[in-house]
């Protein structure tokens, strides 16, 4: 057991929550069928429920086949890895640039094993970064099929009624595709600290222990509830307007998305996934509803956080060498 990857672990779940479960609940908070303390537990919920429903394919990505050092490296590797995702995450964020965890994480374990002679899955990188890159236009095409549908259906004076039965359904769908899908980083982390992972690539499914999957999912709605306000706030300044078409057409397209990478084992991004989600729903209603300003502002801080984890990572790897740490 490594105390200090623990300690990162439980850090890492908590701004996950902040970062990625309060946008998804603020996202929805124009619609009142699933509200604010349902929301928390429903998030809660999928974290625990999405990798014993779906398997561990992912966190396996993420601590075996990415990670395909085993021992001491690996947890060097993957404290390393939380730390620098966080830093950059943390930072970009409070510069007004707001990216993803996943991108930062993946960067960052592959600049650890690029430095510090442990080497790097070339193949599984590129297959997570393939997926990431595929899944905010296949949640923009999602959205797009999804919002003309929607528009047909309902009549407006039924349409919130209507929705807010949409909306019943697709969060707790979105919640379980979180869990089953770009959540289980947590899990991979969790299960190299405790020294439940097998060594290296190859070393079978990652053991998901339901106590320990419970702490995982309070820990991720208690930063969910800690990054809501923040979230909201921030809500109206997105790629487009709140609008309660907009956020339940998202919502299908991203779980949609997150429960297609979940059977695949590779994890996608919940933010490009839902940035795309929401483009792919105003466009499809015309090009001037976006605010493409604030999609250009995203999609250069996704460019930016790849190449800045890694070479953080690889910097931290590459100093730790020298010293003989490694």
């Amino acid at each position: 057991m490594s105390w200090p990857l623990l300690a990162a672990a439980v850090a890492f779940a908590l701004v996950n929550g902040a970062n990625t479960g309060a946008t998804l609940l603020a996202a929805t908070h124009t619609l009142d069928s699933v509200g604010h303390g349902l929301g928390l537990v429903l998030l809660g919920v999928g974290v625990v429920v999405g990798p014993l429903l779906v398997g561990t394919g992912v966190a396996a990505r993420f601590a075996q086949e990415m990670v395909p050092w085993g021992g001491e490296a690996s947890e060097s590797g993957m404290l390393v890895a939380v730390v620098v995702s966080l830093v950059v995450v943390l930072g970009l964020t409070r510069m007004g640039i707001p990216t993803g965890l996943t991108l930062a994480f993946v960067g960052a374990l592959a600049g650890f094993g690029a430095a510090s002679g442990a080497g790097v899955a070339w193949h599984s990188v590129l297959v997570v970064l393939g997926m990431m890159a595929l899944a905010p236009v296949l949640g923009g095409l999602i959205a797009a099929a999804v919002i003309t549908v929607l528009a047909r259906r309902m009549h407006s004076r039924h349409v919130s009624r209507a929705l807010g039965r949409v909306h019943a359904v697709s969060f707790p769908a979105l919640a379980l595709g979180y869990g089953a899908s770009d959540g289980q980083k947590m899990l991979a982390i969790s299960a190299v600290a405790l020294g439940l992972t097998g060594s290296g690539a190859g070393g079978g499914a990652v053991p998901a222990p339901l106590m320990l999957m419970l702490a995982l999912g309070v820990l991720f709605a208690l930063g969910s509830a800690a990054g809501y306000r923040r979230m909201s706030l921030r809500l109206g300044q997105g790629v487009l307007p709140v609008r309660p078409l907009y956020a339940v057409t998202s919502e299908v397209a991203t779980a949609g998305a997150l429960l297609g990478s979940a059977g695949v084992g590779a994890p996608v991004g919940v933010a490009q996934t839902l940035t795309g989600s929401l483009v792919g729903a105003g466009a499809s209603q015309g090009l001037s509803r976006v605010r493409w300003p604030q999609v250009s502002t995203i999609v250069t801080a996704w460019l930016v956080t790849l190449p800045v984890t890694f070479g953080l990572s690889a910097a931290v790897a590459g100093g730790l060498r020298a010293g003989g740490a490694l």
